[in-house]
């Protein structure tokens, strides 16, 4: 993978910061003796390891959403085949391998590696199998769809991390530089190929010229100091650019940039005004593209960050607390950073989404017990 200093640092620390934490939960009490109504004098509610793990890994974040596949289910009690991405296998393989080096129990941490046309047998193969018992996966709507309904098959749960159209609101009291900086950041960061990256803005009319004025200053900053990578394929950039063409059609030119790509080299771009009949209004670029709409009100906006069939990551961008926290009430999202970034993960809080964005939770104790199912034993006299 073709990373950039600090996200390649990133994805080692937040790896290890997921395993510290994985660690730490495991000591936590696994179950609980609640009263009964019956005249059974005990009862306990234990929770036990689901079994073998089917963990399908992306390659977006190669090491974090590796390490995060195999760290849970294992601090659950429960064996992991990994399901290497064919975009990053030899990455997914020495992380795997890790585990064997550290001492695990041989068979408890497992890899398979395969090829772009066997992947979808292989996959098929795994998942039907009467061993694996749950599978994760994390990746793009799309192939969750797919992949779910393999499941539903044989009845299999499933954890599904997948796709965003990440959005940001600009209230009439929001610091406008800082949220400015911050939107642009968490929409380019890693070529804008992570699952929170901010890909549309809807700011309130009272402060819209003043916002694109200062989300224009921070683009021309930040495209003087930008080093430039590919993103991760050719037939990736190629679909952002067509995304891109349609949204222009009817339009003279993009607000900031324009689009401009060689091979697998895509440039950074804003847009603005895109109307709903428009493809990428609604659809995940995982590029380095965005959009900014004005709104009449807040209600307005948050009608329109529901509206989308994805809702993963929200940032709300408000300097009074108490009424972002109440705009955060009403947003259908996983995850609502105010005055932050939508690009916020931490080993400690529960990662994931609603709608098209997935469903189940990883990390801490809530990734935990995703891999653990509850047994209740009763005792009579």
């Amino acid at each position: 993978m073709g990373l950039s200093t600090w996200f390649a640092n990133f994805n080692v620390d937040t790896s290890l910061g997921i395993i510290q934490e994985c660690a730490a939960n495991v000591s936590v009490p696994l179950g609980s003796i609640p009263q009964t109504l019956n005249g059974q004098p005990y009862a306990m509610v234990l929770n036990e390891p689901l079994g073998p793990i089917l963990s399908i890994a992306p390659w977006n974040a190669p090491v974090i959403l590796c390490i995060r596949a195999i760290a849970g289910p294992v601090a659950a009690g429960c064996s992991v085949v990994l399901k290497t991405s064919e975009q990053s296998p030899l990455i997914h393989f020495e992380l795997a391998k890790l585990f064997s080096d550290a001492g695990v129990p041989a068979g408890l941490v497992n890899s398979i590696n395969h090829s772009s046309e066997t992947a979808a047998k292989i996959t098929e193969t795994l998942v039907s199998s009467t061993y694996i018992k749950k599978i994760t996966f994390t990746g793009s709507s799309q192939v969750g769809k797919i992949i779910a309904s393999m499941a539903a098959k044989s009845l299999k749960p499933i954890l599904l991390e997948l796709g965003g159209k990440s959005a940001a609101i600009v209230t009439e009291s929001a610091n406008i530089d800082e949220a400015a900086e911050k939107i642009l950041n968490s929409a380019f960061a890693h070529n804008g190929q992570i699952c929170m990256s901010t890909e549309r803005v809807y700011v309130v009319n009272e402060i819209y010229d003043k916002f694109m004025e200062a989300i224009s200053n921070s683009f021309i900053k930040f495209t003087s100091t930008k080093i430039s990578l590919p993103q991760r394929s050719t037939k990736q950039a190629a679909k952002i650019e067509s995304l891109l063409s349609n949204a222009l059609e009817g339009h003279e030119e993009a607000f900031c940039g324009k689009i401009l790509r060689n091979d697998a080299y895509i440039e950074p771009l804003i847009l603005r005004d895109v109307s709903e009949g428009k493809e990428i209004y609604d659809t995940e670029t995982f590029g380095p593209v965005f959009y900014i709409n004005k709104v009449s009100n807040i209600n307005e906006a948050i009608q329109k960050v529901n509206k989308s069939r994805y809702g993963l990551s929200t940032a709300i961008w408000c300097s009074d607390i108490l009424t972002a926290l109440e705009i955060s009430r009403n947003i259908d999202s996983g995850a609502i950073h105010i005055n932050g970034n939508t690009v916020h993960d931490e080993p400690t809080l529960p990662h994931g989404g609603v709608k098209e964005s997935g469903y189940g939770r990883f990390n801490s104790l809530w990734g935990l017990r995703e891999f653990q199912y509850t047994k209740t034993i009763t005792m009579s006299k």
